[in-house]
């Protein structure tokens, strides 16, 4: 029996190279298809993002009159929607564009949030574009410091609303 012990000698050097030839191989194809799937997860948060900016935005058309506050939760004011576009409540004219949607509390606000909402990233020129509504997710676009901004349209299409990731140059991602 203790022949048989000491007799075992273990794997050969070409054995366990060729073990780790194999679980490279394995990492490097796997990677790639990693990235490409959490690339795609970030643009498809964006999407339903924009979607979920839409309706909280049809909500307060439908409403005639609402209360948004500044980005910090304070100085709420109130607008009410006439010819078309909302206005401050009280004042006879001036359109009250933008407003800024914040995903994580599902609010619109009057001012920019600090913090922006954008996930997709332009990693090898993105994914394909998505289109839906009116309008487009462009993936060839770096959207990660971008936040989502509402625009009530005054146009022939009463209530029309446009929704977009935006940076102060307006690069529109989506229109609704």
């Amino acid at each position: 029996m203790r022949r048989q012990l000491h007799s075992w000698k273990g794997f050969t050097l070409a054995e366990l190279l060729v073990v780790v030839a194999i679980v490279g191989i394995l990492v490097s194809v796997s990677i790639p298809v990693f990235t490409s799937q959490a690339e795609k997860s970030r643009e498809t948060t964006d999407v339903a993002n924009l979607r979920s900016a839409y309706s909280a935005a049809r909500y307060l058309s439908a409403l005639g009159e609402f209360t948004v506050t500044d980005a910090d939760g304070k100085n709420p004011k109130t607008y009410i929607w006439e010819a078309d576009y909302p206005h401050l409540k009280g004042s006879s004219s001036g359109n009250a564009n933008p407003f800024f949607y914040d995903p994580d509390s599902g609010q619109i606000y009057y001012t920019c949030p600090k913090k922006p909402c954008g996930k997709g990233t332009s990693v090898d020129g993105g994914t394909k574009s998505i289109f839906f509504g009116k309008g487009e997710y462009r993936g060839d676009r770096d959207f990660r410091k971008a936040n989502i901004v509402i625009y009530f349209e005054n146009s022939s299409d009463k209530g029309a609303i446009s929704v977009y990731f935006g940076y102060k140059n307006g690069d529109a991602v989506v229109q609704y």
